[in-house]
């Protein structure tokens, strides 16, 4: 019969920092990637748009 005591001696018990961590610390670390990821996909887009209308004209932008 094995021990489960022995078994669980050399599992590492990670604490989620979600319920101990203070709350403005977790929203900037987690806000952050969001807010960077989304103004790199705005400026991605506005750009695509001013390409589309020197190569197409408005109506490319329309469409």
């Amino acid at each position: 019969m094995r021990n489960n005591e022995n078994e669980n001696s050399g599992a590492k018990k990670t604490v989620n920092p979600l319920g101990t961590a203070p709350v403005g610390r977790l929203l900037l670390q987690y806000a952050i990637p969001s807010i960077i990821s989304t103004l790199i996909a705005s400026l991605y887009n506005m750009v695509d748009q001013m390409f589309i209308g020197q190569r197409i004209g408005f109506l490319g932008n329309a469409a």
